[in-house]
This record gives C-alpha cells, structure tokens and sequence, in this order.
C-alpha cells in the first residue's frame, strides 16, 4: 500500500500545480518519466479535498496535451538558405509578406 507523504492541503496543491506547469511542453522527454508520473497523479485524485483532485486533473491534462501534441524545432517565416543569405539579412523587411510555393517546402524527419 502507497500512500503520499503527509502534507497539508496547501503544501500539497502547490507540488502539484509545480508538477503541472513543469510537463508543459516537454513532449517525448516525458515518456521516461510516465509510469512515476501515473503513480503520482493516482496517489493525488484519492484526497479528499477538491482542490487537490482539481488540480491532478489538471497535470494529468497536462501530461495528456505534451505527451499527444507535435512541438516545431524551428519555426521561420523562410527557408533556410535564403533566411541565411546577407541579401535578406540585410533587407529582411523586403521580404514581408512574400509566400513561398508548397513544393519549395522541406521537411526533415
């Protein structure tokens, strides 16, 4: 049998308000880290106060939202060779509004 340290209600709410804004974003870096975290969040949901269950739904939606969601590496307004190239470094502004072609798209895996 588990159970949680003993801790006051506040104390507890705060940890886990930390634990929730700390999973923001993280993406894949989580996948180590699941089953501690699943353990955790099932611990915290059996208090009884309701501020407490609250906000294990809300890093457990956290959790759900970084773990399901794609997070770009990079994100420019153009391709690369030209984003490096002195012309538009020079007169970047020039460029505003420009669209490029589908086709001239890249992807890396």
């Amino acid at each position: 049998d588990v159970r949680l340290a003993p801790q006051s209600r506040r104390s507890l709410a705060h940890w886990l308000s930390v634990v929730a804004m700390s999973l923001v974003g993280t993406g894949t870096a989580l996948l180590p880290h699941v089953r501690e975290l699943g353990r955790l969040l099932a611990l915290a949901r059996t208090h009884a106060h309701a501020e407490v269950a609250s906000l294990t739904g809300h890093a457990l939606h956290t959790a759900l939202h970084a773990l399901c969601h794609t997070y770009l590496l990079e994100e420019r307004s153009h391709a690369p060779a030209l984003w490096h190239a002195p012309e538009f470094r020079r007169a970047h502004w020039r460029y505003w509004g420009a669209v490029a072609a589908v086709a001239d798209a890249r992807l890396d895996p």
